[in-house]
Order: structure tokens, then C-alpha cells, then sequence
């Protein structure tokens, strides 16, 4: 079924049309340096536009270590098509660099989209975010911070905040009964033993328990077969967003973790699942 409706997805995003032409791609383009090191972006612009568009930043999985911004590329050109902007973004891995960090970089990339907007035709008042597993978790959490909320206020003149948010599969709750693989992986990320200086850490870095109501809608994608993200995250943590008003839902998707980037064979239909979502929401 999924085979078939990705099938019938694919000519909507990769066979375009005159009317529906592929977007610019404007590659490497560098949007903060840091500790020496310079992070990237690239910035795939519809064409044939006259009015401001909506703008995607897409933050790509792998851990919270392994790095490649293309991971997003067939969404930001198949979006692209559809009137919507993408941008893939580079952030520091894990480790040396915490959650935190990278959270800054994901917050800084917005605020660069927000700067630029007028040069690339976006309109800044209408940015989303996707992530795919820890991508996902670092996308809900800037999703929850807003503009602050102790992952550093925006500077005046700026702002961090998405108006829309997609998540594959991602991790809500650090504090949920994870697998000891799981639990190894954020004890090594957080600091290992200088959680002992910061027993908060799991709870600080939990977008479940940054929910207070200032959040954008959010559609949350989980596998029915996933053994890395404890059953029923995504549904808490949808059913918390809704009761603080948050429009918000969880969709059950067949497969395992990682089947946002393994079952490649589905992702049109991935794609107009978000395409659906944002034309709705931003």
C-alpha cells in the first residue's frame, strides 16, 4: 500500500513540469564558524515565484555524530517543487560538543534563514523544521524552546522559532525505559560521568517535559517496529502538545527504526505526508 501511494507521489515531486520546475540549489554556504570550524548550509529556492515562500530547515539523523546535510536533499528538491523552501543545515557532532550546542546551531541556521529570507525569497514569518530520529529529538527541542527557555534567548532583531514541525521517529523522553544500548549512547552524549555534577541533564534535554503550550503544530512519525524509541513516546507526546492546545498528532508508519532513511523505496509518500502537514500549517 505504501509501495503504491509512493509510486503515484514520485511524479508530483521528481517529474516537474513548466508550471512546477526543480528549485534552485544553492550549495555550501557557510553560516557560522565555531571552535574553529566552519558549519554549512544549502538553500534549494522554488523558481518561477512572485510571492515570499515558506521555508523547511531540515536536520538530518545519524546518532548525534555522524554529519551529511544531503540525507534531506530528495525533501528540499521535491518540496521545492511545491512552493516550499528547503535548507539543509551542517551542526557539530557528538562528541566532543553536547545536545546544547548543537541545538545552538540548529537555532542559529533559523535565525541565518530569518537574515537572508529577502535575498532567497522567503517568507520569515513561515518557517518549519523536519528531523528524522536524533535529528527529530534535536528538531522538537527547538520546537519547544521557542525563542529561549534556557537554550539562550534570541538576540534582539532575531528569532529561532518554526511555525510547523515534522518529526520522524524521534526520541521525546530521555527518562523513558530506553534499551541499555540507548542509555549508553546518552550517558556518553551528556557527559558521562559529569551527570553526576548535572542529574538533570535527561530531563533538560526531554522536549516531553518543555511542553507549555507556545509550541507549533507537530506531526510526529513512528515505526510500529521500533526498538530504539520506547512504544508510545510519539503519543505522549502528541496527546501533551494537544492538551496545552497545541495542534498536534502521532501517525503510526510500518517498519523499524530507520525507516525514514532505509526504506528509501517509500520516501515520496514521506514526502507528501510532510508536504500535506506543512501546506496546512505554515
Amino acid at each position: 500500500m505504501f509501495l503504491l501511494l509512493s509510486i503515484l507521489a514520485f511524479g508530483d515531486f521528481f517529474n516537474p513540469t513548466p508550471a512546477q520546475p526543480l528549485p534552485q540549489a544553492i550549495y555550501q554556504i557557510p553560516y557560522k564558524t565555531v571552535d574553529n570550524e566552519t558549519l554549512y548550509l544549502d538553500v534549494f529556492e522554488p523558481r518561477d515565484v512572485s510571492e515570499p515562500t515558506p521555508a523547511v530547515v531540515y536536520v538530518h539523523g545519524g546518532g548525534w555524530f555522524l554529519r551529511d546535510r544531503t540525507d534531506f536533499y530528495d525533501f528540499a528538491l521535491g518540496l521545492g517543487v511545491q512552493k516550499i523552501a528547503g535548507v539543509t543545515i551542517d551542526f557539530r557532532g557528538l562528541p566532543p560538543n553536547g545536545f546544547y550546542d548543537q541545538i545552538k546551531d540548529i537555532k542559529d541556521a533559523i535565525r541565518w534563514v530569518r537574515l537572508h529570507a529577502k535575498e532567497y525569497n522567503i517568507d520569515p514569518k513561515r518557517i518549519g523544521i523536519v528531523g528524522s530520529s536524533s535529528g527529530a529529538h534535536l528538531a522538537a527541542l527547538v520546537a519547544t524552546a521557542g525563542n529561549g527557555e534556557g537554550f539562550d534567548n534570541d538576540p534582539p532583531g532575531t528569532d529561532s522559532s518554526v511555525q510547523s514541525a515534522v518529526l520522524f521517529e524521534g526520541i521525546y523522553d530521555l527518562l523513558d525505559k530506553h534499551k541499555d544500548l540507548t542509555k549508553l549512547l546518552f550517558w556518553f552524549f551528556t557527559g558521562g560521568p559529569r551527570l553526576f555534577q548535572a542529574p538533570g541533564a535527561f530531563y533538560n534535554f526531554s522536549p516531553m517535559y518543555k511542553i507549555d503550550g507556545s509550541e507549533p503544530p507537530c506531526m510526529m512519525v513512528y515505526g510500529t517496529q521500533d526498538e530504539v524509541v520506547p512504544k508510545g513516546q510519539a503519543q505522549r507526546f502528541a496527546k501533551d502538545l494537544r492538551i496545552h492546545g497545541v495542534p498536534a498528532i502521532a501517525i503510526p508508519y510500518p517498519g523499524p527504526h530507520g525507516f525514514n532513511q532505509l526504506f528509501f523505496w517509500t520516501r515520496p509518500f514521506q514526502m507528501a505526508m510532510t508536504l500535506k502537514w506543512f501546506q496546512g500549517t505554515l
